[in-house]
């Protein structure tokens, strides 16, 4: 996953989506398939979007330890790490192991009042920046 864009692999090719909020594209295309896992690396902030999503429409995922998809990579013989590469490294572990070990994301009180607090932070922020000029 990207900063402006979702690679995702589901088999049969790769799709591009764009990773704003809310990843309209990407639930639509979800929702189109059955009995849909979705597997990710948790990477920095540009995952979150993808777990928002699945926390808020109750899609099953799995985040795989960073660890095991880099043992993967290393078996598999892929040296290079594109997000190419690595959706189809994922959706192959994701066949192989991760329905057992998928779940539903439960709600998070704690990040949803942090969120909260930053986005009022945000505000006042701005609010006092154009204060100032």
């Amino acid at each position: 996953m990207g900063k402006q864009e979702l690679v995702t692999y589901d088999g049969k090719g790769k799709c591009i989506f764009l990773n704003i909020r809310g990843l309209s594209g990407f639930h639509r295309f979800v929702t189109k398939a059955v009995d849909a896992l979705i597997v990710f690396e948790a990477t920095s902030t540009y995952s979150r979007k993808l777990e928002t999503l699945c926390r808020t429409k109750h899609i099953s995922c799995y985040q795989p330890n960073p660890r095991v998809i880099l043992h993967l990579r290393q078996v598999g013989r892929k040296r290079s790490k594109t997000d190419s590469t690595a959706a189809e490294l994922l959706y192959r572990y994701g066949i192989e192991c991760g329905y057992g070990e998928a779940r539903e994301l439960s709600h998070d009180a704690l990040s949803e009042f942090a969120q909260a607090r930053l986005v009022c932070y945000r505000v006042a922020h701005k609010a006092r920046v154009a204060y100032q000029a």
